[in-house]
């Protein structure tokens, strides 16, 4: 991908630092029109920050993080580094925090605010990427509702970024009285793990009102996926030609 814009920082390893930075960059994305993105960047630049100075660099003032911010058409990048050994982050993204934890969600959100993540092999750099949208854009959805039943055709993939857009439509559709929802998926080619969680989320209530959820027009990938993760157990999962599992 192609940035048009960059910015960079260098910083000591100290909180007072971190809160500097993060005003400076708020000021930036002010500049570039992007005042609605700020929440979601604050949150992956100050979790990416805290780790760098507090973990990587021990709240050492003589070490020093570097950030780098790109802008693209699309996406935003957040490049956080630090001079530190580093983490296992593959096996710190299999855990979840429990209720009582006072720490341990920084990967919870990433995941949350980020639609990619990824870290260097040693685990002191990380990369985020975050989708951009346009003011007032919608996401591609079209949803059809004929009395208890709607029928939602995806025309874009069930991913992190969609699906949070996504879930208050469908909260709204079962306040309204629907039990039984279609997912045709014959256009998309993509569903992530929070993806499932909202199909998952949404089986459940409808379920509750005494209806379920049934997708329909998915490729083989995906039924592969659902079959693969047992999904197919809980909801209908119907190919582009009408085959798949019935639950």
């Amino acid at each position: 991908m192609k940035h048009l814009l960059a910015k960079r920082f260098e910083i000591p390893a100290t909180s007072p630092a971190i809160d500097e930075l993060c005003v400076n960059a708020k000021s930036w994305m002010q500049e570039n029109g992007l005042e609605k993105d700020w929440f979601a960047t604050a949150m992956l630049l100050r979790e990416s920050l805290n780790n760098a100075v507090i973990h990587g660099s021990r709240n050492d003032p003589a070490l020093y993080v570097y950030c780098e911010l790109w802008l693209g058409r699309r996406w935003l990048s957040i490049s956080v580094e630090d001079g530190g050994s580093g983490f296992n982050w593959a096996r710190q993204r299999r855990h979840l925090a429990h209720k009582e934890d006072t720490s341990g969600r920084g990967l919870a959100i990433y995941r949350l605010y980020a639609d990619e993540v990824v870290f260097n092999r040693l685990g002191n750099r990380v990369l985020l990427r975050r989708r951009l949208r346009e003011e007032g854009k919608v996401p591609s959805i079209q949803i059809e509702k004929k009395g208890n039943h709607a029928v939602i055709e995806l025309q874009e993939p069930l991913t992190v970024t969609f699906a949070r857009e996504l879930r208050p439509q469908l909260q709204q559709l079962i306040e309204e009285g629907v039990s039984a929802i279609f997912f045709d998926m014959s256009q998309i080619d993509a569903v992530d793990s929070t993806g499932i969680g909202l199909l998952i989320a949404t089986h459940n209530s409808l379920t509750k009102a005494g209806g379920g959820l049934r997708v329909i027009g998915a490729s083989s990938e995906i039924q592969h996926l659902f079959k693969a993760m047992r999904l197919d157990r809980h909801f209908a999962v119907e190919g582009k030609s009408g085959n798949g599992s019935q639950s």
